[in-house]
C-alpha cells in the first residue's frame, strides 16, 4: 500500500477538484427520460499525460455494480484534454481496452461494433471536445454524442 503525505493529498485534491470545475460537468444530466445524478469523476492517464476526464451518471441511489449493468440506465461523458487526439490514437486507445475488459464471447461477438467505435472520429478530437456515451435499456446499441 502508497502512504500519500498529507500535502500531496492536498495537492491531488486541488488539482481533481479544479479538473471538476474545468470540466464543467453538471451534478446532473438528462438521458432519455430520466435525469441521472453524476455518480463518479476522474482523468484517465497513459504514461502520466491526461487523457481525458470522464463522468459517469448512474440511476440515483446505484451502487457501482449497475455501471456494468445493462438493464441500467447510465452516462459516461469523456472530456478530451490534449491539444489533439488523432483518430488512430483514440482507437489505438479503445480496442484493446475493449477486448482486455470483457469475456472474449462478448468482445467476439460485437466485432463490428468495436471497430466502428475505434474509427467513429475520422478527424480525430481535441481540447475541450465532449463525448457522451449513453446506454439506454431496449436499446440496440449506446448512442455516441459529440460536442466539438
Amino acid at each position: 500500500m502508497k502512504i500519500i503525505r498529507p500535502f500531496t493529498l492536498a495537492v491531488l485534491l486541488s488539482a481533481a477538484l479544479s479538473s471538476l470545475a474545468w470540466a464543467g460537468e453538471a451534478d446532473t444530466t438528462k438521458v432519455g427520460d430520466r435525469n441521472l445524478p453524476l455518480f463518479g469523476i476522474g482523468v484517465a492517464q497513459e504514461l502520466r499525460t491526461g487523457l481525458y476526464i470522464g463522468a459517469l451518471y448512474l440511476p440515483e441511489g446505484s451502487k457501482l455494480d449497475a455501471a456494468l449493468d445493462n438493464t441500467q440506465i447510465r452516462r459516461l461523458t469523456l472530456k478530451m484534454l490534449p491539444e489533439r487526439f488523432s483518430a488512430r490514437e483514440w482507437s489505438k486507445h479503445w480496442k484493446p481496452r475493449i477486448t482486455l475488459n470483457n469475456p472474449p464471447d462478448v468482445w467476439k461477438a460485437n466485432l463490428q461494433a468495436i471497430a466502428v467505435f475505434g474509427d467513429v472520429f475520422k478527424d480525430g478530437l481535441q481540447r475541450g471536445d465532449r463525448v457522451d456515451i449513453d446506454h439506454v435499456p431496449g436499446t440496440p446499441l449506446a448512442t455516441v454524442n459529440i460536442s466539438l
